[in-house]
């Protein structure tokens, strides 16, 4: 039970911020600043680029069983490549083990009823098209913080 306390801990604090440059150059010497940039002399264009993401936490899977019973830990990795502002793909695969359980199980042969968890190993590969709608509608913009990205894919369940 510690290490799913642990687990759900690391889970709820596991989102990361990005740091930005920053729009001075600063003189090293006396820490002054020397020129700012001005944001008309400098041209950004998107570049076609390949990203990596690295996901974990607890999933909880529908049952009859107890709800502590019934979370166990998730891992996801994937890689993927943005095409263009708006279109991107990914393949990824979601693993570790799930849990499942039963409550008031009766037994073909009149046995008392019982209550029986389980868990099982399973990998769950799925392929991604990505659209991101903050581009599509509002154009591309380098100095946005937040995309909207709807996702549309398949995938299976290995177990």
């Amino acid at each position: 039970m510690r290490s799913l306390k642990t687990l759900l801990f690391v889970a709820l604090f596991a989102f990361s911020a990005n740091a930005m440059a920053q729009d001075k150059v600063v003189d090293r010497v006396d820490q002054r600043t020397v020129k700012e940039f001005d944001h008309q002399d400098i041209s950004y264009e998107f570049k076609k680029h390949w990203f990596l993401n690295l996901m974990g936490g607890a999933q909880y899977t529908l049952g009859e069983a107890k709800f502590d019973k019934l979370i166990s830990p998730n891992v996801q990795l994937g890689l993927g490549y943005q095409f263009t502002p708006v279109f991107g793909m990914r393949l990824q695969a979601n693993a570790w083990q799930s849990k499942g359980g039963w409550n008031g199980y009766v037994p073909a042969n009149g046995g008392a009823p019982y209550t029986a968890d389980y868990k099982y190993k399973y990998v769950a590969p799925g392929l991604d098209f990505m659209f991101n709608l903050s581009n599509l509608f509002c154009g591309w913009n380098k100095d946005r913080v937040f995309n909207v990205v709807a996702f549309l894919g398949g995938g299976a369940n290995i177990a």
